[in-house]
């Protein structure tokens, strides 16, 4: 009997609780029941770890995976740590070791800045893509402009609008739109997809589902760091997060905003 290949391999990396890359580093790669396994003893049983999780590998043969041992609930935390020095899909680690190498680098010099993977999975997804494999240059920002005008209408009601103006560049060419929006965030998407629709019509159906602003440096007020976190629905139901991080709440929004329609191109080719 043939055994039937299997549909997804993951590459784990885990990272100790100050992410000290360069002590409490580990990384494997997994069959996607393996990895459900592991994280699910990981959220039960261990605090303090960052764990994430990118597919690198579809379709992969029985015998280019090669099975790891049982694995049990009743494991201490040095035998998990134990079980990621087993090197499954050798092949696929020794071929992107720098690159690997070179991701974990990348999630720790965000993390430092402020990015938080842990509540952004898409972020994670599209940082680990653009190091090992590379993603297309979708889009490019030019500039954008955002005006707050906060106003009394000829009904004598207090209105505030915001109107964003986006320039963008797709496959060489150069687009401007402005829209209004309730408020800057919603102006910002509308006149960023009102330009890119009609090259990615993937992008119609999103709806922005959450918002969330927390500031990383207290101690310095209104000059704060802030770190915007963003949730994006599609008509089907898919549910994803990003990160964004700046001294400028519209810049951090933009950046996670950007990041969300990356992510939905990403999936959507």
């Amino acid at each position: 009997m043939v055994k039937s290949n299997i549909d997804c391999v993951y590459c784990v990396i885990i990272t100790g609780p100050y992410n000290d890359f360069h002590d409490d580093r580990y990384t494997c790669t997994m069959d996607h029941a393996n990895y459900l396994k592991l994280k699910n003893h990981i959220d039960r049983y261990i605090t303090g770890f960052n764990f994430y999780a990118i597919p690198v590998a579809y379709n992969v043969t029985p015998l280019q995976l090669k099975k790891f041992s049982n694995y049990h609930d009743s494991k201490a935390i040095s035998e998990v740590l134990k079980w990621f020095e087993f090197d499954s899909l050798k092949w696929w680690k020794d071929e992107h070791k720098d690159k690997l190498d070179l991701l974990l680098q990348k999630v720790k010099e965000h993390e430092f800045r402020g990015y938080a993977f842990d509540q952004a999975l898409a972020s994670f997804e599209i940082l680990a893509r653009k190091t090992l494999f590379g993603i297309p240059e979708y889009f490019e920002l030019v500039r954008f402009k955002v005006i707050d005008d906060r106003r009394w209408n000829a009904k004598g009601e207090l209105v505030t609008e915001s109107e964003a103006t986006v320039r963008i560049v797709i496959n060489n060419e150069e687009f401007m739109n402005v829209e209004v929006g309730n408020g800057p965030v919603n102006a910002l998407d509308k006149a960023l997809r009102k330009s890119l629709m009609s090259f990615y019509p993937s992008l119609v159906d999103l709806e922005l589902t959450d918002f969330k602003v927390r500031i990383l440096s207290s101690e310095k007020g209104t000059d704060a760091i802030v770190r915007v976190i963003i949730e994006t629905k599609d008509k089907k139901g898919a549910i994803w997060t990003t990160v964004g991080v700046s001294t400028n709440i519209i810049d951090a929004s933009y950046n996670a905003l950007r990041e969300s329609l990356i992510y939905k191109l990403i999936k959507s080719s």
